[in-house]
């Protein structure tokens, strides 16, 4: 017979109890190799959540000249990326007179507009993997997220700048160069042995496309405001006519060309000068409209460009812009990058360091007191 002994040991029932309660946690907690891509996403959300980011906004409409009122520095918590997002920090920014003309205060305090090479540091975009560098349309801001699909411009992948800064991304190789050229080949559309006269010569825009219609087989005719500015445009880029507007009568000017014409005029400025410029210009003569820095910082009555003038000499008149023409950009890369390799074309930028110097550096861009192009180094 056998008998059944049923022993109450409470320690024991309870040590098995703590040892059993263990491994549940243990189970409950151990996460899978499914799940690591859960855990892994939370922590870069977490600390892109935290991330912060300086931007400069519009604080008031411009009235003239831009002044450093006009701005004001701010501080923005970055959220977590959405699908085919990316984050990236800049390296360079852009400042352009088309800044003067676009920018407005928003309600949501969005930083200024401008171009930006940049760093991708965080990607859910394979498009734009960590590490890359991108020009976009970024704004005056030290980080950003976005999806590269900006209303005025996409995002791309910096090119090749051969012997040339980091920052000709956003000069020769990038909008300013892009605008010379299209403006110049598919507006004015230059042949050689055209006569081509080019305003704010000693520009952004205006230096590469001096060299660009030179390149063409042209006759140049450069005008600028300052006397350093044409001793420049004669020395460093072999200019041979260049004019100081403000020592010089235009009429004088183009009165003694052996042709006693303008093929092609490239207008920077506009106003009155765009106005006496057509006067030598004749049927089937191209403009190309890029921009008229002489209004922008001018209240009240103006000089505007004579339409009427146009139409009645019949002259081609059409304006350039590059965020229309995104679809040929490459092309134009491609084609300023072989004349930097071959020694034609020449870049020059009047560079600041700091993300605390991009107002200061647009309010002397818009000025006209330096030539080339601006731009404005993050630093390291």
């Amino acid at each position: 017979m056998i008998q059944l002994f049923y022993v109450n040991v409470p320690s024991l029932h309870k040590n098995i109890r703590k040892q059993e309660s263990k491994c549940n946690e243990t189970r409950a907690f151990k996460p899978r190799f499914s799940d690591w891509h859960i855990f892994r996403s939370k922590a870069n959300q977490e600390a892109t959540r935290m991330a912060t980011a300086e931007k400069w906004v519009m604080t008031k409409m411009f009235n003239g000249t831009p002044c450093l009122s006009n701005f004001k520095r701010e501080e923005e918590v970055l959220r977590q990326l959405d699908q085919d997002e990316f984050r990236c920090r800049a390296l360079v920014w852009s400042v352009d007179p088309y800044i003067r003309l676009f920018s407005t205060p928003s309600a949501n305090q969005k930083a200024v507009m401008s171009f930006q090479l940049a760093e991708v540091i965080e990607s859910k975009n394979s498009s734009f993997p960590v590490s890359s560098r991108v020009v976009g349309h970024f704004g005056w801001c030290t980080e950003c997220i976005t999806n590269g699909l900006d209303e005025y411009c996409e995002a791309y992948i910096a090119p090749e700048v051969c012997s040339l800064p980091l920052s000709a991304t956003l000069g020769i190789l990038g909008m300013p160069g892009i605008t010379a050229y299209l403006g110049l080949m598919e507006c004015c559309q230059v042949k050689e042995g055209n006569v081509v006269a080019i305003t704010a010569a000693a520009g952004a825009v205006g230096h590469i496309a001096c060299q660009i219609a030179k390149i063409m087989g042209c006759t140049v005719i450069a005008f600028t405001g300052t006397d350093e500015k044409v001793s420049w445009l004669k020395t460093e880029l072999g200019l041979k006519h260049v004019w100081n507007y403000k020592k010089s009568e235009i009429n004088d000017v183009l009165g003694k060309l052996d042709s006693k014409r303008v093929d092609c005029y490239f207008d920077n400025v506009g106003g009155a000068q765009s106005n006496t410029i057509m006067d030598y210009m004749e049927a089937g003569s191209r403009v190309c409209v890029c921009g008229s820095i002489s209004e922008y910082n001018k209240g009240g009555s103006v000089e505007h460009f004579d339409y009427v003038k146009a139409k009645a000499r019949k002259i081609r008149v059409r304006s350039i812009s590059v965020f229309c023409l995104q679809h040929k950009w490459s092309s134009a890369i491609h084609c300023l990058s072989q004349w930097v390799k071959q020694g034609k074309l020449k870049y020059h930028e009047h560079a600041y360091k700091g993300f605390d110097n991009i107002p200061r550096a647009f309010i002397e861009q818009i000025s006209g007191e330096h030539y080339g192009k601006f731009v404005i180094y993050a630093d390291p």
